[in-house]
């Protein structure tokens, strides 16, 4: 993978090359700016033209890591990126000074080769791209980036995770087959995007023999049935486990936020697509990040795809026919603009009939006790008995089941979460002070 380190000294003489902030404004990170500009109105701890370095700097990394995976197995193909955190907190650190690095960190040593795979929801062929919450890879960034950066100026090399996003192929730049589209048809739609998936995730393990890594599937929403049923396909295949006592075979982690997929309600049927509706209703007047995110997304992601991917090869396919059957795999028979008439396939269907987790698949799943995709009044009622009984402890928040794989914590929120919460932007703004301590 290759990075351009733009340093203070490193091109003297020479006009820098046009970067990708100069080019596109990405809507996600003005959102996160607005916030911290009405923040600082109050306090002004950092220079906010730092926090907006570290936040562009992620995303040119993010546009220019965007590939195209194909499967000639799967008949698909779809858009993903990946930010590597410990590569990216060096080009960070570059922008202030030049960094020496000479030796691996204590931790980096004896440190797994890490991967985390994101998935998130798409209700249209608008939506499943790259950048779809790739919010949580730009968390993970923040979280290690103090750390990098003690480490780089101490001339180590810090550690690294490999974060990546996967759209879906259904998205723009995402191509279906009939084969593909006839998978679906027949039933099942996420197992066939699951095996789409674990294909990609096993083309990423390392190659080297008894090389140590770690796998972590996050689904968001729909994207959470998605990792289950990924994680279950990987498994199935013995290319992961779940064993602490295999030290040879990568370990693999899988976490689902809001799971409507996993709901036992009787009608989740109907309260599932009117969740989604009641969601967009409470979100997008509340939540400012995401208003202002979804709002100018569109108007971002055509001039990236002008200015940027166009001239990489990297296109919207969107002909008639890959219109309608993209459409089908998403909608089935349910949306009249795909020319189906059969009602009972595609992948949202499936969604609300239900997607089964296997009772042998470790899972951590968060739930939102006020998403109304999944509220229930009796799971709010053992929340509220939990934490009446262990108040205080790490354990009143979580409701599993007994003898369950799958371990529930309950969070007060709703369907769509506050990336931003207080925790997060104060690692923001300590990475930013780190920075800036540089340049003194």
């Amino acid at each position: 993978m290759n990075f351009k380190f733009e340093t203070p000294a490193s091109a003297p003489g020479r006009a820098k090359p046009e970067r990708i902030r100069d080019q596109v404004i990405s809507p996600h990170v003005e959102a996160v700016l607005e916030i911290f500009k009405k923040r600082f109105k109050e306090e002004t701890s950092v220079n906010i033209e730092t926090i907006k370095d570290i936040l562009y700097t992620f995303f040119e990394q993010a546009v220019e890591n965007t590939q195209i995976y194909s499967s000639d197995a799967n008949g698909a193909s779809f858009p993903y990126t990946v930010i590597s955190t410990g590569t990216l907190a060096k080009l960070v650190y570059s922008h202030y000074k030049i960094p020496l690095l000479s030796k691996p960190s204590a931790t980096e040593e004896n440190s797994k080769h890490r991967m985390e795979f994101v998935m998130g929801s798409f209700l249209d062929t608008d939506n499943g791209n790259q950048f779809t919450f790739f919010e949580e890879a730009m968390h993970q960034f923040i979280k290690q980036l103090p750390k990098a950066l003690e480490d780089i100026a101490q001339g180590k090399e810090p550690e690294n995770e490999d974060v990546y996003v996967l759209g879906s192929p259904t998205n723009e730049l995402g191509t279906v087959s009939k084969e593909f589209t006839t998978r679906v048809e027949a039933g099942n739609a996420f197992e066939q995007f699951g095996a789409l998936y674990a294909e990609f995730i096993v083309s990423r393990l390392p190659k080297e023999e008894r090389t140590k890594s770690s796998v972590s599937l996050y689904g968001i929403s729909m994207g959470g049935s998605l990792a289950t049923q990924t994680a279950e396909q990987l498994l199935a295949s013995g290319k992961v486990t779940q064993s602490r006592e295999d030290d040879e075979t990568p370990f693999m982690q899988v976490r689902a936020d809001t799971l409507p997929g996993a709901s036992e309600s009787s009608f989740k049927k109907w309260q599932i697509p009117l969740g989604f509706a009641f969601d967009s209703l409470i979100t997008l007047p509340t939540n400012a990040y995401t208003r202002a995110a979804v709002t100018k997304q569109a108007g971002g992601k055509d001039v990236i795809n002008e200015k940027i991917f166009a001239k990489r090869g990297i296109v919207p396919n969107m002909n008639p026919e890959q219109t309608r059957m993209k459409k089908e795999v998403i909608y089935g028979g349910s949306n009249v603009l795909s020319g189906a008439v059969d009602y009972n396939y595609g992948i949202f269907h499936d969604l609300r009939e239900g997607v089964p987790i296997d009772p042998k698949l470790k899972l951590t799943e968060v739930r939102a006790m006020y998403d109304p995709l999944q509220y229930s009044w009796e799971f709010n009622s053992n929340v509220k008995d939990q934490r009446a009984e262990h108040a205080g402890s790490l354990g009143e928040n979580l409701v599993s089941k007994p003898n369950s794989n799958k371990r529930v914590a309950a969070i007060r929120d709703f369907h769509t979460f506050r990336f931003f919460r207080e925790n997060e932007l104060k690692r923001i703004e300590k990475a930013a002070e780190s920075l800036e301590k540089l340049k003194k």
